[in-house]
């Protein structure tokens, strides 16, 4: 858990476009819990959470690590060997009842005004539970050819999503989601198709978002073959070829 910055967050994501193919992290810039690790004088602070798998040799892994470290002194560090189930004790609390609205991209780049405007949003986050992840992807997902799988945006290295998180059902959710759409809106151009199972209800064009043109089209074709009618389509659905 390393505290927020431009130089931090720019540091990460540079470094995780090119990690060895056994790290994985998953980084949330949010505002540090009372969780028993967070020091109790940094809890509410805008921090970079970097979620890390290494996969390889403990000493491999301290390497690997090291350039994450290095960006500045962490707020808190719990890396460590440990039984891989463990690794769900840092997301129980997702477990609780809450509210969410999600927005989501791949992208090839991502610039110093998306990590300026990054910031500038969390500054202003209207729920203190919200959050901005970036996913460093590349390694051996993007080996894979794009045709090879209905998962084809393997050649952009970086997710973004944006996700407004509340616990009281009875808030006004429109606050939270103008949130989202106010940042998602000034950093959507440098996005390019998105992951379906982050989807939310966002419409037939989104939908096809998560696939590229050819793509969807064999998957509609399959759908055809399969499902002509449609009867499978309380999902993000890719309907039967016409």
């Amino acid at each position: 858990m390393l505290p927020a910055s431009r130089e931090v967050l720019r540091g990460y994501l540079d470094y995780v476009a090119s990690a060895p193919d056994d790290l994985t992290t998953i980084a949330n810039l949010m505002f540090a819990p009372p969780a028993p690790f967070v020091p109790q004088e940094r809890v509410g602070e805008m921090v970079l959470a970097i979620l890390v798998v290494w996969t390889g040799s403990v000493e491999d892994g301290e390497r690997a690590l090291a350039p994450l470290r290095a960006l500045a002194t962490p707020v808190t560090d719990t890396v460590a060997p440990i039984p891989y189930p463990a690794i769900y004790r840092y997301t129980d609390h997702q477990s609780a009842p809450h509210v969410s609205s999600i927005r989501s991209m791949f992208a090839h780049e991502l610039s110093d005004a998306t990590v300026a405007a990054a910031l500038a949003a969390m500054e202003g986050a209207t729920s203190p539970y919200s959050l901005i992840q970036f996913r460093g992807l590349g390694g051996a997902v993007s080996r894979v050819g794009s045709e090879a799988t209905a998962f084809a945006h393997r050649d952009q290295p970086y997710f973004v999503a944006i996700i407004g998180l509340w616990l009281d059902a009875a808030e006004d959710a429109s606050v939270h989601t103008g949130w989202v759409e106010s940042l998602w809106n000034a950093i959507r151009p440098e996005g390019s198709g998105v992951y379906v199972n982050f989807l939310e209800d966002e419409g037939a064009d989104r939908v096809r978002d998560a696939y590229p043109p050819a793509t969807y089209a064999r998957l509609a074709k399959v759908k055809q073959q399969y499902d002509p009618g449609n009867l499978f389509r309380f999902n993000q659905n890719v309907p039967p070829q016409s």
